[in-house]
C-alpha cells in the first residue's frame, strides 16, 4: 500500500485489497523512525490496531448502525472531533429489480392511459433506480442534530460525488476554513450543508472500485499517523459495510421470491376454485376472499353492471358481518348504484386504469358511507376486463396493518382479477342458460337434471330429500284484474320470497306458469313441512306493492304448496313429482293457502276428484 499526500487528500492504492502486515511494517518503521521510546505513541499504535483488528472481527454484521457507531465512536474519540456522520449506499442500478415488476401485466387488455398509469405504480418504490442513481442515507452521527436522522438522497453528478468515486479523501473547506464555493451547491442539495460537515472520507468496495458510503468529519488536522489510521479504519469498514449490503440485496431477493411463491399459490387457488363453482354467488365470493387475503386486506367488494350497463351494482361484499354480506349476495340489502364515470370505481370502470387511493379522506371522488360497517380509509380498485369490455370493478380496501397499497397489491390483484373477470363473465354466460329470465330461478329442465344428481348423490349418502310444489292462489284473478305486467311482477317477488326463506344449498325452479318447485337437500317431511310454513309466513308479511299510472295496490298473496320425500314417497324423480303435484292440488282443492303432504288417501281423493270433473266436462260436451 501506497501513500501520497497532499494539503487536502490522500490518495490510497491498495493492490492486494486489504494487506494487515503491511500497515504493520508501516507502524514498526514509525516507531523507529519518530520515537521508539514513545509510550504514548506505542500506546496510541497500539489502539489503533486493536480498534482495526475489533472491527474486522465485525465483517459478519448486518446491522449498518452498529458497523456505523463502531466506526463514528472510534474516530471521533482518536481525532478527537464532536461531529461525524456514516452515510451507506442503500440502492443503486444493479438493485434494480425489474423481474419483480411484473411489467407482463401491461398491455393485456388495457388502453394506453391505462398502461401509463400501471407502469408508473409499478415503479413508483423504485423511482430513483434510474442507471445514473445512488441513494445514500445516514445510518450513525454524533453531533449533528435531529436532521441527520432521517438524510436520505440521491447522488448522481457534480464535484463531489466525482470526489467520492475517485476513492480520495478530500475537504469542501478552503485554507482558511471557510465554505468552497466549489461544492456549495450540491451540500445544499443533498442537505449535507447544514450538518457543517468539511471532511469526507469516501468508503469503497476494494475488488469492484465502487462507493459503498462514506463518512464525514467536521475537520481533519494532518498528521501521517492519523492518515493511516483513518485510512485503514475505512478500509476495514468499507468492508464490513459490503457485508451489511449484500446481506440488503440477499434478503431482498429472499423478500421478492416469498412474494413471487405467494402470488404463485394465490393464482393457483384461485384458478382451481373457479374452474369447480358453477354457482355465480358462490364463485364471487371465492374470489373476493382469495384477493383480499392476497393483499392482507380487511374489506373488499366486487361490483358488476346491471343489464344496462350503466350502474356498477355491489354483488358481493368481504369483512363485513355475515347476515349482511349474505343480504347482499342475496339481493335483500340493494347496496347503492354507482353510475359509470362516477366516484372511483366508476371513473375505473370507464377508464379501465386502475387507482390506487390511500387517503379516501383526501379524495374529491370518493364518497364516504355514514356506516361504519363500511367505512373505507384506502381502497385499491381495478377493472374487471373480458375482450376489452368491463363487466365490473374489484375493489380491496383497508390494510390489516395499517400499510397503504403498493405495486406489489396492484399486481397481484390485476392477476387474480384477470382470471376473475373471466370466471364471472362464463357464469353469467352459464346463468343465463339455465335460469328463468323473469324470476331468475331455474329454468324447468335444468332443474330436473339437478335433482336427478341429488338423488344418486341421496342414494350414496343413504340421505333424504324433501319436494315442495307451489302455485300462486287465485293468479288468474291478478293478471284480468291488474295487467299481465302485475302478473309478471308478483311472479318476480314469488320467486325472490321463495329464494330467499330456503337455504342457499337448496334448489329452486320455476315449474311453469305461476308454479314453483323447490328441492329441500338433506331433509326429510318434516323438514320440507318446516320449510312450507316458513314460506307461508313469509308470503304473509310481505309488503307486495303493485303501482300503476301514480297509484299503488298492495296485494295479499298466497300459495298452495304439496309435499313428498325421498325416499319414503318414492326413489323416482318423475313420481316424487307427481306426488307432489297431487298433494298440491289438494290444497288447492281443499281451501288453498295451504300445505299438504303426500299419502295414499289424498292421491285417492284427487283421483275421485278429477274423476268426476271429467266425467261432468264429457256430459256437458255432449
Amino acid at each position: 500500500m501506497s501513500i501520497e499526500m497532499s494539503d487536502n487528500a490522500i490518495m490510497c492504492n491498495n493492490t492486494d485489497g486489504d494487506n494487515t502486515s503491511e500497515m504493520d511494517s508501516n507502524i514498526i518503521s514509525r516507531i523507529d523512525n519518530k520515537s521508539a521510546g514513545s509510550e504514548r505513541l506505542i500506546r496510541t499504535l497500539y489502539r489503533d490496531l486493536d480498534l482495526i483488528s475489533r472491527i474486522s472481527d465485525n465483517f459478519s454484521n448486518t446491522d449498518p448502525t452498529q458497523v456505523g457507531e463502531f466506526f463514528i465512536t472510534s474516530i471521533a474519540s482518536r481525532l478527537n472531533i464532536a461531529k461525524a456522520a456514516l452515510f451507506i449506499l442503500e440502492s443503486s442500478q444493479e438493485d434494480d429489480d425489474s423481474q419483480y415488476m411484473d411489467q407482463d401485466i401491461i398491455g393485456r387488455g388495457h388502453n394506453q392511459e391505462a398502461n401509463d398509469y400501471i407502469a408508473s405504480i409499478l415503479n413508483n418504490e423504485r423511482d430513483y433506480l434510474r442507471l445514473d442513481q445512488y441513494v445514500f442515507s445516514c445510518v450513525y452521527h454524533i453531533g449533528c442534530g435531529e436532521v441527520a436522522n432521517d438524510l436520505h438522497f440521491t447522488m448522481n453528478k457534480g464535484i463531489f460525488w466525482i470526489n467520492l468515486k475517485a476513492g480520495r479523501p478530500f475537504n469542501t473547506t478552503t485554507n482558511n476554513n471557510a465554505p468552497d464555493r466549489l461544492y456549495a451547491g450540491e451540500l445544499e442539495r443533498y442537505g449535507l450543508a447544514q450538518l457543517n460537515l468539511s471532511y469526507w472520507v469516501p468508503l469503497m468496495n476494494p475488488e469492484r472500485r465502487e462507493v459503498v458510503g462514506f463518512v464525514g468529519l467536521e475537520r481533519f488536522f494532518p498528521r501521517n499517523i492519523d492518515y493511516d489510521f483513518l485510512l485503514h479504519l475505512s478500509t476495514k469498514t468499507a468492508k464490513a459495510l459490503c457485508t451489511v449490503i449484500l446481506y440488503r440485496k440477499l434478503e431482498k431477493s429472499r423478500q421478492n421470491l416469498t412474494d413471487q411463491i405467494h402470488k404463485l399459490r394465490t393464482l393457483y387457488d384461485v384458478g382451481r376454485v373457479l374452474s369447480a363453482i358453477d354457482n355465480r354467488n358462490n364463485l364471487l365470493t371465492q374470489i373476493l376472499s382469495y384477493a383480499a387475503k392476497a393483499a392482507n386486506a380487511a374489506k373488499g367488494s366486487i361490483m358488476l353492471f346491471d343489464s344496462a350497463s350503466e350502474y356498477l351494482e355491489t354483488r358481493v361484499a368481504y369483512g363485513v358481518p355475515e347476515d349482511i354480506a349474505n343480504k347482499i349476495l342475496n339481493g335483500t340489502i340493494i347496496t347503492k348504484k354507482i353510475k359509470r364515470g362516477s366516484g372511483i370505481a366508476g371513473q375505473v370502470a370507464q377508464s379501465k386504469v386502475p387507482a390506487i387511493v390511500n387517503d379516501t379522506n383526501s379524495n374529491a371522488d370518493f364518497e364516504h358511507s355514514k356506516n361504519e360497517v363500511s367505512y373505507t380509509k384506502s381502497i385499491l380498485c381495478v377493472p374487471l376486463l373480458v375482450h376489452d369490455d368491463v363487466i365490473g370493478v374489484m375493489n380491496i380496501t383497508n390494510k390489516n396493518d395499517g400499510a397503504v397499497f403498493d405495486s406489489k397489491d396492484l399486481s397481484i390483484i390485476m392477476q387474480v382479477a384477470d382470471q376473475a373477470a373471466v370466471a364471472i363473465y362464463n357464469a353469467q354466460l352459464y346463468e343465463l342458460a339455465v335460469t328463468d329470465s323473469l324470476t331468475k330461478l331455474y329454468i324447468r329442465r335444468h332443474f330436473f337434471q339437478k335433482f336427478s344428481e341429488e338423488i344418486r348423490r341421496a342414494r350414496r349418502t343413504k340421505k333424504s330429500l324433501g319436494l315442495i310444489m307451489l302455485d300462486i292462489d287465485h293468479f288468474k284473478s291478478v293478471n284480468d284484474i291488474y295487467g299481465h305486467q302485475c302478473g309478471d311482477y308478483v311472479l318476480c317477488e314469488v320467486a325472490s320470497i321463495i329464494k330467499n326463506t330456503v337455504r342457499e344449498l337448496d334448489l329452486v325452479g320455476r315449474y311453469g306458469g305461476e308454479e314453483f318447485v323447490v328441492l329441500l337437500v338433506d331433509s326429510d317431511t318434516a323438514g320440507a313441512k318446516t320449510a312450507a310454513h316458513r314460506i307461508h309466513k313469509a308470503l304473509e308479511t310481505a309488503e307486495i306493492v303493485w303501482r300503476d299510472g301514480g297509484k299503488s295496490k298492495e296485494l295479499r298473496i298466497s300459495v298452495s304448496i304439496g309435499i313428498s320425500s325421498y325416499p319414503i314417497h318414492s326413489e323416482e324423480q318423475s313420481v316424487l313429482i307427481q306426488y307432489s303435484d297431487v298433494a298440491m292440488y289438494y290444497s288447492k282443492r281443499t281451501g288453498r293457502n295451504k300445505t299438504t303432504i303426500f299419502s295414499p288417501e289424498v292421491k285417492e281423493y284427487v283421483e275421485n276428484e278429477l274423476s268426476r270433473k271429467a266425467a261432468k266436462e264429457e256430459s256437458a260436451n255432449r
